[in-house]
């Protein structure tokens, strides 16, 4: 029988689990905890016959494993999934860890805080609080950084996919590390350090867009020198492979566009110390995750983006460059 663990927060997006089959939750519903440091759960999952999972209502993730190295690897993969999902989180590290132990009744985990100081956790236990719950009761729905709803059936979503990742961990390396990376790149922007998360972001465009040259290079009925030759990436900048995929129609015009405009503001916050916006780091850490998500899918279009209309309209891409 599982009895504990180890797990974190989700932070600093503060979530309330809820069931989708029921009205949303109000301010008034995710009230005190029912004991100190006490958390109901939620949904109890299992990624496979040997991890067990425990949700709680305000987004504790718990592992039933006691390796730190393990537990950091499966609660980063959850919160970097989470992002593709609409469900922000900043990566986890050793001091944000908890210890948790299940009670006799199946229903509810004790935590213990294991290390320190971790303003993860200090946020977080202010729930328990009597003298922070008010604050952080207060927490308003639908700001950037408040508080969030979540339905049981989208976490579990969440899940089903952090398993798919870390399954194909070792045939998607690539895929699966900038996965990771965007993670980092989202903490940055959590932060307000917009210029650090756009280059994160672009970093991992400009990875992917070199993922998709060398894959067409490969394709190529020349020698190998040649091969080598239109990779070598101090010829071949990204502004080459951008065209030369426009012009082989592997990029269409608005993609094209979007990305020649992401790549020369990057040179400009590199080159000219230029300033970043939140919609700008926003949106080009949105693109390598939409990216990300079609290169772990094998999606012919790389850029399939349900929710990017609103973006690409932003960024006034849908006409060829004058």
């Amino acid at each position: 029988m599982d009895y504990g663990g180890l797990g974190a927060f989700f932070y600093p997006v503060v979530l309330a689990i809820t069931d989708k089959e029921k009205p949303e939750i109000t301010d008034s519903e995710l009230g005190k905890p029912p004991g100190y440091k006490t958390r109901k759960i939620v949904l109890d999952y299992h990624f496979d016959d040997k991890t067990r999972i425990v949700l709680t209502d305000d987004g504790f993730v718990g592992i039933f494993k006691d390796n730190t190295t393990e537990v950091l690897e499966i609660l980063n993969i959850i919160f970097a999934t989470g992002i593709t999902f609409g469900v922000g989180s900043a990566f986890v590290r050793d001091e944000d860890l908890c210890n948790f132990t299940l009670h006799t009744d199946g229903k509810h985990i004790q935590l213990d805080e294991i290390g320190g100081p971790s303003e993860r956790n200090m946020y977080s236990f202010q729930r328990d609080e009597d003298s922070k719950f008010v604050k952080w009761s207060g927490i308003k729905y639908g700001e950037r950084y408040g508080r969030k709803t979540a339905s049981i059936q989208d976490m579990k979503k969440v899940l089903d996919k952090s398993y798919d990742y870390l399954s194909t961990k070792n045939s998607k390396k690539n895929v699966y590390e900038d996965l990771l990376l965007a993670l980092d790149g989202y903490a940055l922007h959590y932060r307000g350090a917009y210029k650090g998360a756009y280059v994160y972001g672009w970093t991992i465009i400009e990875t992917i867009i070199d993922q998709l040259w060398e894959e067409f290079v490969t394709t190529l009925k020349i020698s190998s020198d040649d091969k080598s030759n239109l990779k070598e990436s101090n010829h071949w900048t990204a502004y080459h492979k951008i065209e030369m995929l426009f012009a082989l129609e592997k990029i269409d015009l608005t993609n094209r566009n979007f990305l020649t405009k992401l790549r020369r503001k990057r040179n400009k916050v590199i080159h000219d110390r230029e300033k970043v916006d939140w919609d700008e780091a926003f949106g080009c850490l949105r693109l390598a995750i939409v990216m990300i998500l079609n290169r772990m899918l094998c999606s012919a279009d790389i850029f399939h983006d349900p929710k990017g209309n609103d973006l690409i309209k932003k960024w006034n891409c849908s006409r060829e460059e004058e």
